[in-house]
């Protein structure tokens, strides 16, 4: 799969990297070996099955980029061209009709299905909205899986594709559309790290795709999970829906976008960031107890006691430690001293600058996802969440695949469990202190 990059990474890792942890000189290693170097570890763990390596894609990028169309979409060509440019990459040609004979670079292809002959690498861009699945024929399917990547107009066109096979992770939504077009053809670079973070974050943040507000939620989806976000809208028409980060690993494109939502809320002065998934299961009462979690943390809570508020836990650990717990309007709030999810959450300032520092050249699944990065923090957060949890979790998980709901649910029942004993045992030995002063 990516044979000679692994080897290439190899030998620089024997030379620098194990050096540097004899002799304490990472530090000095540049951003781009450590990125190459936990690239390579990330593929050796088998974190994702991908079509073609990282390596493969800044190869035919840095050999150049054609845009390749047919008279009819030549606006759409000059278009993109100029698009491209504006994500930082200047040298982009057009070139009209099938070739005999392709170079070595990137193609952009503007509607494969009408060229006799395509390049050997290349990314299809869907220009035009079928009304209906019949239109990708097998034919049709055959070129978008031989495509690098998938960029689709139509949100109807990506069921029908997904109805048909096409693998989720290969699509990404796109647009001509003058507010929109730029976001997702940065959001789409960065998923591949064609472009880096900083520069994919500054065109985002220059197009704000949404309005943060204090206090308010915001929901985190994609647009390309056609089922998951007609299902969530339709349940909360009125919470307002951020296009979520994409990247070759799920996990990354996850925390990417907690940091970029982190860190543009943070621009804005915003005190309190929140933010639900799209896999959120509420019951019928959750208005009026979210109501009351509110007045809890904002009006009764010192600012200062509380770091985060989680809905639900995805795991209680055997060493969580029950800080405190009250009673409040009808709810059990308990504090303690970690936490494992983000399906639903509010974040004060510190937590919020914390996910603004989320490293994403640290490759780590088993450290480095965003709420286990959260965990990290010196000295832990000050978690507040509720007895039994406020949500719960429904659906199949767009990090991890398919197979893990059933997997959450259970998970999340013996944590509810666990922790309902852990609140037990320091309500009990607050009593015997209590009456222990009072003899």
């Amino acid at each position: 799969m990516a044979g000679n990059f692994k080897q290439r990474i190899k030998r620089r890792e024997r030379k620098y990297f194990n050096l540097g942890n004899r002799l304490n000189l990472r530090q000095r290693l540049s951003k781009e070996l450590i990125l190459l170097i936990r690239r390579w570890q990330g593929l050796s763990r088998g974190q994702v099955k991908l079509k073609y390596s990282l390596d493969a894609w800044h190869k035919r990028f840095t050999q150049g980029v054609a845009v390749l169309y047919n008279e009819p979409n030549y606006e759409e060509a000059v278009l993109l061209r100029e698009l491209l440019k504006e994500c930082g990459i200047q040298d982009v040609e057009l070139v009209q009709g099938t070739q005999a004979d392709y170079r070595s670079r990137m193609y952009f292809v503007l509607c494969p299905q009408y060229y006799k002959k395509l390049p050997e690498f290349f990314i299809s861009v869907q220009t035009e909205v079928y009304d209906s699945a019949d239109w990708f024929n097998a034919g049709f399917i055959k070129i978008l899986e031989r495509s690098a990547a998938i960029l689709d107009v139509s949100v109807m066109n990506i069921d029908a594709l997904i109805t048909k096979g096409i693998d989720y992770k290969d699509i990404f939504l796109f647009s001509f559309a003058a507010e929109r077009r730029l976001y997702y053809l940065a959001r789409m670079l960065l998923a591949f790290e064609v472009i880096d973070v900083d520069k994919a974050f500054a065109i985002l943040k220059t197009y704000e795709q949404i309005q943060l507000v204090d206090q308010e939620f915001v929901v985190l989806s994609m647009p390309e999970s056609t089922k998951r976000r007609s299902s969530f809208c339709k349940a909360y028409p009125n919470i307002p829906v951020f296009d979520g980060l994409r990247h070759i690993h799920a996990w990354m494109g996850c925390a990417l976008s907690y940091k970029y939502l982190a860190s543009f809320a943070l621009d804005k002065g915003i005190k309190h960031l929140a933010i639900c998934e799209d896999d959120v299961l509420a019951e019928e009462f959750f208005a009026k107890q979210y109501n009351t979690v509110q007045e809890f943390l904002f009006q009764y809570m010192p600012q200062n006691k509380w770091d985060m508020f989680v809905g639900v836990l995805a795991e209680v650990a055997d060493d969580i430690t029950v800080l405190a717990v009250k009673e409040f309007e009808g709810i059990k709030f308990v504090t303690v001293d970690q936490m494992v999810s983000t399906v639903f959450n509010i974040y004060n300032t510190l937590a919020m600058e914390a996910l603004a520092t989320w490293d994403v050249y640290d490759r780590d699944v088993e450290t480095n996802t965003i709420d286990r990065h959260l965990g990290r923090v010196d000295n832990g957060f000050r978690t507040v969440t509720t007895l039994p949890f406020l949500v719960g979790h429904d659906g199949e998980s767009t990090l991890w695949g398919s197979g893990t709901n059933e997997s959450y649910k259970t998970r999340i029942a013996a944590g509810q469990d666990k922790l309902a004993k852990k609140v037990q045992a320091f309500e009990t030995a607050k009593k015997r202190t209590h009456r222990y002063r009072y003899r």
